[in-house]
């Protein structure tokens, strides 16, 4: 996925792929793609139907026409292929923003998949100049542009990770060009939130995945409610990630006191490890996308060279791959509202890292939710007159639209009956 391929003979490691991708739209290819997002959306993640009302994709159509950022939560992969679909619901025709990484993931195949879409690449954590001018550029010249401010994936639907600042500074920066050009127009952002609900009950499938869980972890299969055998599970996952760490037992910590241990000794020891010039104050969220990019410079250091520690790197690179299960994971997140897709969130994310992929799965479909356009030249004096203030200001503001539009969602999901015969 990273801009470098292992040899297998020398085990060196090459680069590969340009640093930056521009969007290189064919009409008659997104006429094509149109077509095929429901089939795709189905055979990829089993979801049957994506639900948009009448007024918010009128909200949407309004901006056919106008700049503007449609952004979205980003809990999985899945929300690419179902904001197309949305805004094709609403004749709304965007460039995607999207991770580098992303668009390299089958390499060139999805590659100009992306950009035979009208997507162009960002690479995550960086100053990536090129990617800026474009949105910038796009932004400017009247197009609209679906990106996402959370940064990564999580998997977790019914939460959020702090969005970034950097989208929104983008689009001062473009509303200041257009000034500086005389176009006298506004910029919109359009706040969106998905959420993914199952279309039948999931119970057996979701006391099934407990049970796979618990006999990979060698637990025994005890006449206990669910959520209590969930926080064995996560005990005895935490306590193996421990073991592997060397960090001794702790009965005094919480489980989410333990979660903060664990995640700080890892990036501490990885970033020592890849060299990682970790920014001051930075969050968890930009601490993994900071080591990612570590990993990716320590790799192309090695061009040439012998990998002699070649398995310790693969073992170190899974261990933070795994850091991006602690995103948004705390003690908690089911039993405020014990759901079937709360429950399916945390599981799924335990199987993928401890089977490599997860066999709970379910028909869903995706509810979608658009929040009040925000008209960013409402902004532009405060912004000129104390510029990271009000960037952060607008920032939390589209963050918080979002969480708006989604809390709705997941309340009007039932919680799970506990099996009948369960001793209370």
């Amino acid at each position: 996925i990273f801009s470098l391929q292992f040899s297998v003979c020398n085990r060196t490691l090459k680069p590969k792929y340009p640093s930056f991708l521009p969007p290189d739209p064919k009409p008659p290819f997104e006429w094509l793609v149109r077509g095929l997002t429901r089939p795709l959306l189905r055979a990829g993640w089993d979801l049957r139907e994506v639900e948009v009302s009448a007024a918010d994709l009128a909200r949407l159509r309004a901006l056919r026409t106008e700049r503007a950022l449609i952004v979205s939560n980003h809990p999985s992969l899945a929300e690419p292929g179902v904001m197309y679909d949305v805004l094709k619901q609403a004749g709304l025709r965007c460039r995607l923003l999207s991770a580098w990484d992303t668009l390299f993931k089958l390499g060139w195949f999805s590659a100009r998949f992306f950009q035979w879409l009208g997507g162009f690449s960002v690479r995550r954590g960086r100053p990536d100049r090129a990617a800026m001018e474009m949105t910038r550029d796009l932004l400017v010249g009247g197009e609209r542009i679906l990106a996402f401010p959370e940064g990564q994936t999580y998997g977790l639907n019914d939460t959020l990770l702090p969005f970034q600042e950097g989208l929104l500074l983008i689009a001062f920066h473009a509303l200041n060009a257009m000034r500086e050009q005389g176009i006298d127009a506004p910029v919109y952002v359009a706040p969106i939130a998905v959420k993914y609900v199952y279309l039948r009950p999931m119970a057996t499938e979701i006391d099934a995945a407990l049970g796979r869980l618990e006999v990979a972890l060698g637990l025994k299969p005890l006449p206990q409610k669910r959520y209590e055998r969930l926080r064995g599970i996560a005990d005895a996952y935490l306590s193996r990630l421990e073991t592997e760490e060397g960090l001794p037992p702790d009965e005094a910590l919480s489980l989410d006191d333990r979660i903060l241990r664990y995640r700080s000794t890892v990036v501490s020891r990885l970033g020592k490890l890849w060299e990682a010039r970790m920014p001051r104050g930075a969050d968890f969220p930009d601490q993994v996308l900071v080591l990612g990019n570590a990993f990716e410079d320590y790799g192309e250091r090695q061009v040439g060279g012998e990998r002699k520690v070649a398995e310790v790197e693969d073992a170190d690179h899974r261990t933070w791959r795994r850091l991006k299960t602690f995103l948004a994971l705390r003690d908690g997140y089911v039993a405020e509202w014990p759901s079937a897709e709360r429950y399916a969130d945390i599981l799924t994310r335990l199987e993928l890292d401890l089977f490599g992929r997860t066999h709970l799965k379910g028909p869903r479909k995706a509810v979608i939710r658009v929040g009040e356009v925000l008209d960013l030249t409402i902004h532009l004096e405060n912004y000129a007159a104390n510029r990271r203030e009000t960037l952060a200001t607008v920032t939390r503001l589209v963050e918080e639209q979002v969480r708006n539009q989604l809390e709705p969602l997941w309340r009007a999901t039932q919680p799970l009956a506990e099996p009948v015969g369960v001793p209370e």
